[in-house]
């Protein structure tokens, strides 16, 4: 599959890759569409499926052309949320492999993989508080199951931009890596596990 998402098989490893350089990966409705059918077909025989940005950004977030300010952004949302319970519904480990700005919905994704493997230079930021927007408030319970919730008071409340080894601190990250090794550690991280 080709477009602004890309999925490869690799020695049993599923590869996801954002690729929309021109949006710094951000997060279209194709987009997630792309990524959502990916994880629905996925196939138990795989050791697991990697999730990653093409280039040096994970992904900028929501790609702003898809909202509109009105009650449709709840189609968006909707969306975000489909692909996020396809991650974590997926009959394999999911690993998010996160090199540069994780933003936003891309954040949301990553934090519903089984592991986030970040680069050292990556980071990790939901800004809608400080933007004045109301982020999805079943997001925000579903989070509280898995994270503490300093770590998600300075995520939503704060908008803070979470270094690669404070979201290992916090919790929120598997591992932190040097730069430009994120996929490999992901794919090794899912290697040995035996497949």
């Amino acid at each position: 599959m080709s477009g602004p998402v890309l999925v490869v098989e690799n020695a049993g490893i599923l590869e996801i890759t954002l690729e929309a350089p021109a949006t710094r990966n951000a997060l279209s409705n194709e987009m997630l569409d792309a990524v959502g059918q990916a994880l629905h077909d996925v196939d138990r025989g795989l050791s697991g499926v990697v999730i990653a940005g093409a280039g040096s950004v994970f992904s900028a977030g929501a790609d702003f052309r898809a909202l509109k300010g009105n009650e449709s952004d709840v189609l968006y949302d909707a969306r975000v949320s489909e692909v996020v319970v396809a991650i974590m519904q997926c009959p394999v480990p999911v690993v998010a492999a996160v090199e540069g700005p994780c933003m936003g919905a891309a954040a949301d994704l990553a934090l519903a993989c089984d592991f986030r493997i970040l680069s050292s230079d990556s980071f990790m930021e939901i800004p809608a508080a400080r933007l004045g927007i109301i982020y999805n408030p079943s997001t925000i319970r579903r989070m509280q199951g898995r994270y503490r919730d300093d770590a998600l008071r300075r995520l939503f409340l704060l908008g803070e931009r979470v270094s690669a080894p404070d979201a290992v601190s916090m919790g929120l990250a598997t591992q932190s890596v040097p730069a430009g090794t994120a996929l490999e550690a992901a794919r090794l991280l899912i290697a040995s596990r035996g497949g």
